[in-house]
């Protein structure tokens, strides 16, 4: 709810504006999946503007943008040196976040009192 407050939020605030909506609803959307997957925000509707993370994930895709009715040459592409490096970054920052995730909810510090 936290987010969808923070949206509308904006919303109302920038009313009678030219707004871009495309964009608050990017960073909407990965700010719900960021709590989702990672159980962290990645803040960027309080921040106004995009997380580092969420900025390697576009640029790297932009290269492969014309991949699309070729899916299975981007496996190939990705393996030239340097091709990836942004979508790689964004892969460790993901690991990253996962692992972190595990730790708190998988594997507490202290063992459960029964």
């Amino acid at each position: 709810m936290h987010h969808t407050n923070k949206l509308l939020s904006v919303l109302s605030e920038k009313s009678g504006t030219i707004l871009d909506v495309s964009l608050w609803f990017n960073f909407y959307s990965f700010d719900v999946m960021g709590d989702l997957v990672f159980g962290k925000s990645f803040e960027m509707m309080e921040k106004r503007e995009e997380h580092f993370a969420v900025k390697l994930l576009h640029e790297a895709m932009k290269p492969f943008a014309f991949l699309t009715p070729i899916p299975w040459l981007l496996p190939i592409l990705s393996r030239i040196p340097g091709a990836a490096t942004d979508f790689l970054k964004f892969i460790k920052y993901s690991e990253d976040m996962v692992d972190a995730r595990e730790k708190v909810y998988f594997f507490p510090a202290k063992p459960p009192l029964f």
